[in-house]
């Protein structure tokens, strides 16, 4: 806005014939996702709007009305909800896995008395193997399976405890 402009209201009214009310209730959104990207580049305020007379006006000297049409609405409307489809999917799939974890992690549920006999038992079982080794080779067999049943605990442990956070 150069000096000695005001502000005024630019409005866009569309021909909303067979939109979803979704459609119709994303006027908003979806007109700023439209303004904000190329080749607008621009982000207006939102002055009022109505779902149902589909007019949209901004607190603007650009005009709205040949910025947003319905085919580029239409479009963009499209493509937030593709996003919002993928990252509902993501956050379900990952739903999914937390769940199947908590269900399926031997460390998740279980008594206290259980967990305690379970670690009591892979300690006892290290030290045992830990003590028959005579050998420089058994002893590195011993110690490499050690390293193995405490990494497999404490992946069992993490992801447990990760499932916990949600």
């Amino acid at each position: 806005m150069t000096q000695g402009q005001t502000s005024s209201i630019a409005c866009k009214t569309f021909n909303m014939a067979g939109w979803t009310q979704d459609q119709k209730n994303s006027i908003p959104i979806v007109s700023q996702r439209v303004l904000e990207k190329p080749p607008f580049n621009t982000v207006l305020r939102v002055s009022s709007w109505s779902n149902q007379t589909g007019q949209i006006c901004f607190t603007s000297i650009l005009d709205v009305g040949s910025m947003l049409t319905e085919q580029n609405y239409l479009t963009e409307y499209g493509v937030w909800q593709n996003e919002i489809a993928v990252a509902t999917a993501a956050e379900q799939a990952k739903s999914a896995e937390i769940d199947l974890e908590r269900k399926t992690n031997d460390f998740c549920f279980g008594e206290l008395a259980e967990l305690d006999l379970r670690v009591d038992t892979i300690k006892l079982s290290v030290a045992n193997d830990l003590s028959t080794a005579s050998t420089l080779a058994e002893m590195r067999t011993a110690l490499g399976k050690m390293n193995n049943i405490y990494a497999v605990g404490f992946k069992k442990l993490a992801r447990c405890l990760r499932t916990l956070r949600r």
